[in-house]
């Protein structure tokens, strides 16, 4: 790596969020369930004038006909609209992946140039549990709360959000929306067990320009950042997938204590499906030293 550390060109996170292959895959799969709708209404429209037209020598009673015709495309078109659900969902989640990179990188910037808890300035470890670590981790699972499951169980710091927001609420003077007594602390549970950072050092060369790699930092060692250095932080979050059934499509796994939501039809106690989403952001670090350099030693003259 240079020392001469130049700033990084990058795209806003709603850019990179639009522009990444699955976006596109997603959009693909939403296209091709809105065309399945649209055959399946096309066909229930065909099997309507058929069942309205007469011919000769034909028994005339029809009746349960349209039963039958209901009977046998419904699950087509229940099948079309559930993945039609569940894939926009995706998308969204998708995006909000996106923005938990900047937000969490963004908290990066401020966070290491600071002497906090023991951390000196411009230095972190890059492991769990770590003061400055952990608020980073954290301000990405608060950016993906809104499209989190539900986990009953988890860190107690999940119960102080509730007060906060009712705070915040009462300070306007208007009453607190009910998904912040009822959900808004299992959902941050969900989204703290669920989301992993990792925050990395940008590696580029002024002879190769666009050529650039990112190197995770050293595992439970210090590392020390300098300012204006480039700092990346990588988010992998485990997306909940709410639509029953559907989302097996897209599961890559089942997060443990997590709400199922075939919990209530079946009585199943595993854990809920979710689809592994990443995203990075790059920013530069803010950490300048506010120190003024000695004053020169002049002569002086009598």
């Amino acid at each position: 790596m240079t020392e001469n550390v130049r700033p990084i060109p990058v795209d806003s996170w709603w850019h990179n969020a639009a522009a990444s292959p699955a976006m596109w895959a997603y959009a693909a799969i939403a296209l091709l369930c809105i065309v399945f709708l649209c055959v399946g209404l096309r066909v229930i429209a065909a099997l309507a004038r058929t069942r309205a037209r007469t011919h000769a020598g034909l028994i005339h009673d029809h009746d349960g006909t349209a039963t039958i015709e209901f009977t046998l495309v419904l699950p087509i078109l229940l099948f079309t609209v559930l993945l039609l659900a569940q894939t926009t969902m995706v998308m969204v989640g998708n995006i909000y992946v996106h923005y938990a990179a900047f937000a969490a990188t963004r908290s990066a910037i401020v966070m290491i140039p600071a002497d906090f808890e023991g951390e000196p300035e411009n230095s972190i470890v890059n492991a769990p549990d770590n003061p400055k670590f952990e608020r980073i981790r954290r301000a990405a699972a608060f950016a993906l709360t809104p499209v989190s499951g539900r986990m009953t169980q988890g860190v107690a710091a999940a119960d102080d959000l509730v007060p906060a927001f009712t705070a915040h609420y009462d300070s306007y003077k208007t009453t607190a929306p009910a998904w912040v007594a009822s959900r808004l602390a299992d959902q941050y549970r969900y989204a703290d067990a669920a989301t992993d950072i990792s925050v990395m050092r940008t590696i580029f060369s002024l002879s190769q320009p666009d050529t650039v790699s990112f190197a995770a930092l050293p595992e439970g060692a210090a590392y020390v950042f300098g300012p204006k250095e480039p700092v990346t932080v990588r988010v992998t979050h485990k997306l909940y997938l709410a639509i029953p059934y559907i989302g097996a499509l897209f599961a890559d796994g089942r997060l443990e204590d997590a709400e199922s939501p075939t919990t209530t039809l079946s009585g199943s106690g595993e854990g809920a499906r979710y689809s592994l989403v990443s995203s990075q952001y790059t920013l530069v670090n803010e950490g300048v030293s506010p120190e003024l350099l000695p004053p020169p030693q002049l002569p002086r003259i009598p």
